[in-house]
């Protein structure tokens, strides 16, 4: 099939920037952001589950990040996120 025209780009390519494609952090960079990001998750649970916990601070704690495959973390993050989609339909 042959076109009936040149084809012509409808507007510029993108331009990245040399940041957006260096490449991506090492495990090593990574799990301490995301052990403080898991102790701060913990705090805010704490304090949303206080109401369903007869006003007292519930015992929350998010364990130590590690790296894994996606096989071996479905099993446990369909409860985290389950969990996750529950606070926040109850905070609506």
């Amino acid at each position: 099939m042959k076109p009936e025209r040149p084809l012509v780009a409808q507007r510029s390519l993108a331009r990245h920037c040399e940041a957006l494609l260096r490449p991506a952090p090492a495990a090593a960079e990574l799990l301490p952001v995301l052990a403080r990001a898991g102790d701060q998750l913990a705090r805010k649970l704490r304090i949303a589950l206080a109401p369903v916990h007869g006003g007292e601070a519930a015992a929350v704690e998010c364990s130590a990040p590690a790296q894994m495959t996606a096989g071996t973390f479905a099993p446990q993050g369909l409860v985290s996120i389950s969990l996750l989609a529950a606070i926040a339909e109850a905070r609506r």
